[in-house]
């Protein structure tokens, strides 16, 4: 469930998407029949379950590229550890995104934000799509690293193929899983 910044995202960036959330799954716990997930949240990045996600609405994703990549990101998520959370990036994100939006609609009328009105901008603090993005980006480009890694930044690598949609968990516990 999307809070005020996942609302504003949804409405206001393109491409749209329902996504707002990014980590990466690392192993396989069978004793737990459960996965290690990786993600960065208000405490900075964190280590967890991702059955701590089976009330919410989730789609995993595969890289374009060999099957070892997620393997060897999940790794990399690991040098992640100890750092923070990027609030200063979401004042960033804001202050861009009506700037960007003045201009478009002086332009064309149109009141949007596209990811590309959002050039990269290096930091040591992560939110969570920037971890992703640092994970994947010695082995796999999965986005357009010259801009911010924003969820309409990860869902234009899904339409371009970079990255593809291999499962659907829907709340009360249905795994969808797509060829």
């Amino acid at each position: 469930n999307p809070g005020i910044v996942g609302q504003l995202h949804k409405r206001l960036f393109r491409p749209r998407t329902t996504r707002f959330h990014y980590g990466i799954i690392g192993e396989y716990i069978l004793k737990d029949n459960d996965w290690t997930i990786f993600e960065s949240i208000a405490k900075g990045t964190a280590v967890g379950r991702l059955s701590w996600y089976l009330n919410e609405d989730i789609e995993v994703y595969r890289v374009a590229g060999p099957d070892y990549i997620g393997t060897l990101a999940s790794l990399e998520a690991t040098n992640m550890g100890r750092r923070r959370y990027d609030y200063r990036l979401l004042g960033v994100i804001a202050w861009k995104s009506l700037v960007a939006m003045w201009k478009n609609w002086r332009v064309g009328g149109q009141f949007f934000v596209s990811y590309r009105d959002l050039p990269y901008i290096g930091g040591l603090d992560l939110i969570c799509t920037e971890m992703v993005m640092e994970c994947y980006r010695p082995y796999f480009p999965i986005i357009d690293e010259r801009f911010l890694a924003t969820p309409a930044n990860f869902k234009q690598s899904v339409l371009d193929g970079r990255i593809r949609t291999v499962a659907k968990w829907r709340p009360g516990g249905q795994l969808i899983t797509l060829p």
